[in-house]
């Protein structure tokens, strides 16, 4: 009786320390790039591929872009995630990472993702120094990339409302004085208006007149009589008093004029 719960207690710790060790199963990376040597300061295309992950783990690899890994890259952006052809559990991200320092690379590096520290291989020989390269240059030239085109942006806005406004304001103000310099014009063709050639040339500018003069009803007379006058061979005495009259009224009229 002993025997078969002691045997049954072994079968369970076995059990259960398999299911632990399957799911503390550790994690391992590695990092390979186009080129084995590598500049401080400059660009370079890599991959990383971490095992054995499952589909849920690209979330935490999306989390990789704008950071450091073991010292060496700057994650600058990441442009596919995909699985492996050679191991349905091993994730392959490209990346575009900056080398930061020169150093002697390592065997391993550790890369803290989604609260786990992963031990990462980078394959590449070396990373050589550029002259007068440091890391911080690299971010602070990053910083001001982007401060630079926030301004840029700013300035564009600001540039293209101070236009607008201005050209606003300068039509209105050449619209304000082309109404008044018709206005003048007219009035003074009016007042300088004694022969029959002076009043027919008016009628000629009588949609200026109905623009620019509100008393619709001594407008349209004076057109009007224009009108009818200009097709008779001569105009009498009797016709060309009667005009002139017309055109005195409607010049006291200076209400009326816009």
């Amino acid at each position: 009786m002993i025997s078969i719960k002691m045997s049954f207690l072994l079968v369970f710790s076995l059990l259960t320390s398999l299911s632990f060790t399957s799911k503390a199963q550790s994690l391992r990376g590695k990092i390979e790039c186009a080129k084995s040597v590598l500049k401080a300061g400059a660009f370079s295309r890599c991959s990383l591929t971490i095992w054995p992950v499952e589909e849920s783990f690209e979330k935490s690899l999306i989390e990789l872009k704008g950071k450091k890994i073991g010292g060496i890259f700057y994650v600058q952006n990441l442009t596919q995630i995909r699985r492996s052809p050679n191991n349905v559990d091993a994730l392959v991200s490209d990346l575009d990472v900056v080398a930061l320092n020169a150093v002697e690379i390592q065997d391993f590096y550790m890369l803290e993702l989604n609260g786990r520290e992963i031990p990462v291989e980078i394959k590449i020989k070396e990373v050589q120094k550029t002259q007068k390269v440091k890391e911080f240059n690299i971010f602070k030239l990053m910083a001001l990339e982007d401060h630079f085109l926030r301004w840029v942006v700013v300035a564009i806005v600001v540039l293209l409302l101070t236009l607008f406004v201005i050209s606003y304001y300068v039509k209105k103000k050449i619209g304000l004085k082309s109404v008044k310099k018709n206005t003048v014009n007219i009035k003074r063709l009016l007042e300088k208006a004694k022969k029959r050639e002076d009043f027919e040339k008016l009628y000629r500018y009588k949609e200026t007149f109905v623009e620019q003069f509100q008393q619709e009803s001594e407008l349209t007379n004076f057109l009007r009589k224009i009108d009818e006058l200009q097709y008779q061979r001569t105009w009498s005495e009797h016709d060309q008093g009667e005009i002139n009259s017309m055109k005195e009224k409607i010049l006291a009229n200076k209400e009326a004029w816009k």
